[in-house]
């Protein structure tokens, strides 16, 4: 069953949220989280009756789906209880061992799926997000999310007509997979109008709806092969003995694929194995040499370019999704020229709840980087707004921390146990040094010994805006070249020591965000949980949009080397 969630209204919820005695529990896989809901609920109010109504006249006339549901007005009409259920978001309930930037709240505005880690039988039968609709007759009815009514019943104002969608048939008579599908409607074609496109909110929706379908029909597609699976591994097996004439002995393991191996993407399984083969270049190679940080800025000409007039980046993450793609080839492409040969390089995407995707990188260097060398190709300063006015420009809009502590703003996203995680503001330093701490302290000149300094609007103590004057202290390292060419937030580290390098490791291949979730209900003016299993923490999976339109636009997500199956 989906539970969905978008400013404003809520589709498709019935039934408990309790199974039947005897029964398994089939609710609550799916729910769409939006922080700003209730602002957006009080919005709701000043819609376009008239609109409203043109549309639902359109719809009448237009789509076949329509005449024979009961409508969304009915069912909250109906049955009060469906208000009378909450999900709570804990950021601070964690499990042991799990990296903790996993669980953080999103901090800005986007719409999530979640859906349960549990990959037994049982769950994945629950995983199926079936859309329940009442008919106005009075029965119910349930479609399949691989049914061809799904996308027209779900996504009425995208469907306008009822068009169908995606359905078995496609895949048995034409080879067309989901993905395949999916990304062919989600295209811009020059001349032909894509109400996709148009949808904004519901848009997103849609796209973390079907990259949701598309990996639960992989591991479906995995739990019912199981047996063709490990055949092929044993297959394999028996060739490679049988070219050794039997002796298990000779056989390299690193030289022949036994079976197919399949792995998603979003797994842990997946996320362990990079993590290993990157310290296994820390054993072959040493420490890498930089550790490099690019995020996508929405103010790229690229992107602004292909927005549709009165939209944002936000409203486009297919857009956004190819660009950062295409700047993160170039990117990759560039540290080659600039920085010369490599003996290694691990790369990740990273979707956080932060809104915006960006790119890691390790780079292990053919030449060593020496000391004297580090100036020359990191800056952690202002530079002088008369001389080089563009990067000083650059840097003051993508590269200013803060500001952060205790005295100016102590609800900063950065801010852990009364100090900020990131260490800011740092330190005035004459000249760069390596600390024992195995992290460079680049020169950070004050404005007494020559430094810049800018003043810019930035959120205050109590969330109030106010002009503040930044020094080198909150300046993030960068490369001034790299800065010019690719103009967004672009961190450039040394990695001085071993010491560090682990951490780097974890960080960039911690996996997918995790929400975990709580569900309580409110009776009689107290609150009181459910059941003991269902207070119990859930740790549920978080697709992002843009690591969605990324999925669905094939393109890999993780270690550019690495083939999806």
């Amino acid at each position: 069953m989906v539970i969905t969630i978008i400013p404003g209204q809520m589709h498709h919820r019935i039934g408990s949220l309790l199974p039947d005695p005897g029964n398994e529990a089939r609710f609550c896989q799916v729910f769409f989280v939006d922080q700003e809901l209730q602002t957006r609920l009080q919005w709701a109010t000043g819609l376009n009756g008239r609109l409203l109504e043109e549309l639902q006249a359109m719809l009448h006339a237009c789509n076949g789906y329509v005449c024979s549901l009961k409508s969304a007005v009915d069912l909250l009409r109906n049955d009060p209880q469906l208000q009378s259920a909450k999900v709570v978001i804990n950021p601070d309930a964690r499990p042991s061992g799990e990296h903790a930037r996993r669980f953080n709240l999103p901090e800005c505005s986007e719409v999530g799926i979640l859906t349960d880690l549990d990959d037994t039988e049982g769950a994945a039968q629950t995983r199926r997000r079936d859309v329940i609709l009442r008919l106005r007759g009075g029965g119910l009815q349930s479609i399949c999310d691989t049914h061809r009514s799904y996308d027209p019943l779900e996504y009425v104002l995208l469907f306008p007509f009822g068009e169908d969608g995606w359905s078995i048939g496609l895949k048995q008579d034409r080879g067309i997979t989901i993905m395949k599908y999916y990304a062919f409607m989600i295209q811009v074609r020059p001349g032909q109008f894509n109400s996709l496109h148009y949808g904004g909110r519901l848009f997103q929706q849609y796209l973390v709806d079907q990259a949701a379908k598309i990996e639960s029909e992989r591991l479906n597609y995995i739990r019912l092969h199981q047996k063709d699976l490990l055949s092929e591994r044993l297959r394999g097996l028996r060739g490679a003995l049988h070219a050794n004439d039997g002796d298990p002995s000779e056989i390299d393991p690193m030289g022949i694929d036994i079976g197919n191996h399949v792995i998603l993407t979003s797994s842990p399984r997946y996320r362990l194995e990079r993590q290993q083969d990157a310290m296994a270049y820390v054993h072959a190679f040493g420490r890498p040499d930089l550790f490099l940080t690019m995020t996508c800025n929405p103010k790229w000409p690229e992107i602004l370019a292909e927005l549709l007039p009165g939209q944002t980046a936000v409203d486009r993450p297919d857009i956004t999704a190819r660009v950062f793609e295409l700047k993160k080839k170039a990117f990759l492409d560039r540290l080659k020229s600039l920085f010369g040969d490599t003996l290694a390089r691990v790369c990740a995407l990273e979707y956080q709840k932060r809104g915006l995707p960006h790119v890691h990188a390790l780079l292990w260097l053919a030449v060593k980087l020496k000391p004297d060398q580090y100036d020359a190709i990191i800056s952690a300063e202002l530079p002088d707004p008369v001389a080089d006015a563009d990067l000083h420009k650059l840097v003051a809009e993508n590269l200013l921390h803060g500001p952060c502590g205790m005295q100016l703003n102590p609800a900063a996203s950065c801010m852990e146990n009364g100090a900020c995680s990131k260490r800011y503001p740092r330190e005035f330093q004459a000249v760069t040094m390596i600390q024992e701490d195995g992290y460079p302290h680049y020169r950070r000149r004050s404005t007494e010994m020559g430094g810049f300094s800018v003043t810019k609007v930035a959120k205050l103590r109590g969330g109030h805006k106010a002009n503040f004057t930044f020094d080198n202290r909150w300046v993030v390292p960068y490369c001034p070249a790299l800065l010019r060419e690719f103009r967004c937030h672009l961190n450039v580290e040394i990695c001085a020591t071993v010491k560090a390098i682990k951490y780097v490791v974890k960080y960039i291949t911690k996996g997918s965000d995790i929400v975990p979730l709580v569900l309580y209900k409110f009776r009689n003016r107290f609150k009181q949980c459910f059941s003991l299993c269902i207070a119990t923490l859930y740790h549920i999976l978080y697709l992002l949009l843009d690591s969605v339109s990324l999925d669905l636009l094939c393109y890999c997500i993780l270690f550019p080397n690495w083939k999806s199956p």
